[in-house]
Parts: C-alpha cells; sequence; structure tokens
C-alpha cells in the first residue's frame, strides 16, 4: 500500500485526524482555536471517553497535558513528523496492517506493509464515496462526516478514482458536509486545510 499523499500532507492529515478523534471523544478540548486537556474549560464535541486509548493517542494526550493553550497549527506542525509511524503501528496491532518483509531492486531487503484484508481497508473511502453521494444527510454519522472533512482539506478528493456526481457537485457536498459540524471540528479542518496548502506551495506542488 502506497500513500497517494506526499509524505509531509499525510503527517499533517494523520494528525489533524488524530486531533478530531481525541476532540469526539471528550479527551481533549479546542477553544478559539487552542487546544486545552480535557480537564480545561475547552469546548468539546461527541461522546465522553469510554475506552482507553493506544500509544499514538496517550501520548498526543500527555504532550498536550504538559503543554496546554497551543493553538491547533501549532500542534499539526509538532505533530506531523511523528504520526505516521504511530498509526502504522496502531493498524498492525488491530490487524487492518501486516508487515512483510519485501527485496530492493537494488539489493537488500526492506519491510512493507499490506492490508491484511482489501475490503476492510477500503472501508473508509467507501463511507466517503457513500456519503458524498448519497441525498441522505441524516444517515451520515458525525466520524463519516468528519472523514468527509479531512479527505478534502488534505487534497485527497482530487486523487481518488473517479466520482459520480461530477467534481463540482462532489466539492460542494463535501464543503456542505463540512459546514455542518461543529465548530472546532470545521475550524481543525480550516487549519489543516491552511497547513496543507502552505507545504504545496513550499514544495512546488499547486
Amino acid at each position: 500500500m502506497r500513500p497517494r499523499l506526499l509524505p509531509a500532507v499525510l503527517g499533517l492529515g494523520l494528525s489533524g485526524a488524530l486531533l478530531a478523534e481525541l476532540m469526539m471523544t471528550g479527551q481533549i478540548g479546542q477553544l478559539d482555536g487552542y487546544i486545552l486537556p480535557a480537564d480545561r474549560n475547552g469546548v468539546r464535541v461527541g461522546r465522553q471517553p469510554g475506552r482507553g486509548g493506544d500509544p499514538v493517542t496517550d501520548r498526543i494526550v500527555h504532550r498536550i497535558a504538559t503543554s496546554p493553550g497551543q493553538s491547533v497549527s501549532v500542534w499539526l506542525g509538532q505533530l506531523q513528523h511523528s504520526v505516521t509511524d504511530g498509526v502504522r503501528e496502531r493498524l498492525v496491532d488491530l490487524d487492518v496492517l501486516r508487515p512483510t518483509s519485501a527485496r530492493r531492486w537494488w539489493g537488500g531487503s526492506t519491510m512493507e506493509y499490506r492490508a491484511a484484508d482489501a475490503n476492510q481497508a477500503m472501508l473508509p473511502e467507501a463511507e466517503v464515496f457513500s456519503a458524498v453521494g448519497s441525498d441522505r444527510r441524516t444517515d451520515i454519522t458525525l466520524q463519516v462526516a468528519m472523514l468527509v472533512g479531512l479527505t478534502d482539506a488534505t487534497g485527497l478528493r482530487g486523487k481518488m478514482p473517479v466520482w459520480e456526481p461530477g467534481p463540482m457537485e462532489v466539492r460542494q457536498r463535501m464543503a456542505d458536509l463540512r459546514y455542518a459540524l461543529p465548530a472546532p471540528l470545521s475550524s481543525l479542518l480550516s487549519d489543516l486545510e491552511a497547513a496543507v496548502g502552505a507545504v504545496m506551495l513550499s514544495t512546488g506542488h499547486h
């Protein structure tokens, strides 16, 4: 499995996704664009935490608890360099990805990661297609709406297979879903989109 995003953009996208996950489970809050621990007066969305975390999210919660009050954009910048490995470890632990040894064409071996179940691996993409292609807005969960927003904010929308309906309508439907999100999540996506745009400009990608 090879990422469709530049490594820096992938790191930003995963950072945004993890911050959103922690907001939706009530483990962190966001107030006026600043990230706060859950025991502060941050504006939270979604349910309260009802399950234990995992190493990657536990590390983020600990860092936020020891350095509260930093902006979303600062956290995106700080987390983007380390989250990819942590998310990969999580997916391996959940048996979504499986490590396999592969040979490099110039010699030597390397580790690759393949989907344990192709249908399971494609499920998030299928949920995005279903949400954007559906007129039944009441059937879309907060998690799926956020996944759509992350797809849009990272520029992944243009790297997915041919859309039905057309690209302009897809863009509008994604914008509608983003607009309907709770304010902390919608604001997070705006900060993420700005960070992605800055990376694309700095690397000469437009």
